[in-house]
């Protein structure tokens, strides 16, 4: 069985895409848009639901907390903990179960749409665990906290380019398509707290 990297911080679309990849299911038009940039709504297309159901609901949980869901993103760059305790039942039956229109879960806006990463930490991930993972933390940052080198950026292009891209990057292969973020100060600055 495929593992969430849950406690490295891997948030879901990441997860929907490598079980999705490794079980040869071919069509990513539900967390991959059409501009080749991660959806903005996501859903567990029903012809895979299966594959989800072997893992344990925490697992589930913990991937849509580090993703966001758990949080409400302030201009201060503070994140607050979101109170309903249903809240997280009601985003996985959007998830698992999209009947809603838009189609599927909707990820919080201050979450980048892009495809971002750390080369460093995918060749640590590969190395240690076999395979890279997208972490949640690069969709609010475009620095990585733990090398302190500006995220690495996969250039919008069709889907399906993106896509074998992005199988590409959780190999370890750099690519030409990617482009290195010019930050400023304030860019260095994200909430230790928001992926806690």
């Amino acid at each position: 069985m495929l593992k969430p990297f849950t406690e490295q911080g891997e948030f879901i679309h990441s997860f929907i895409f490598r079980m999705q990849d490794t079980t040869g299911f071919k069509d990513f038009s539900n967390i991959v848009s059409t501009t080749g940039r991660w959806k903005e709504y996501i859903y567990i297309h029903k012809n895979t639901g299966f594959i989800f159901e072997r893992h344990n609901e925490s697992d589930l949980i913990q991937l849509l907390r580090n993703t966001g869901f758990d949080k409400k993103y302030t201009v201060q760059g503070r994140a607050q903990e979101l109170t309903k305790p249903t809240k997280y039942l009601e985003d996985l039956q959007k998830l698992i179960n999209p009947t809603s229109k838009p189609r599927g879960l909707m990820i919080p806006n201050f979450m980048s749409r892009e495809v971002r990463f750390c080369k460093s930490c995918m060749n640590e991930f590969i190395k240690e665990y076999g395979t890279g993972f997208f972490k949640g933390h690069w969709q609010v940052s475009k620095y990585c906290n733990t090398h302190q080198i500006p995220l690495l950026l996969l250039k919008a292009s069709a889907k399906n380019t993106s896509i074998q891209n992005i199988r590409r990057i959780i190999r370890g292969e750099l690519l030409n398509e990617v482009q290195e973020f010019e930050l400023k100060e304030e860019d260095l600055f994200v909430s230790p707290q928001l992926f806690a």
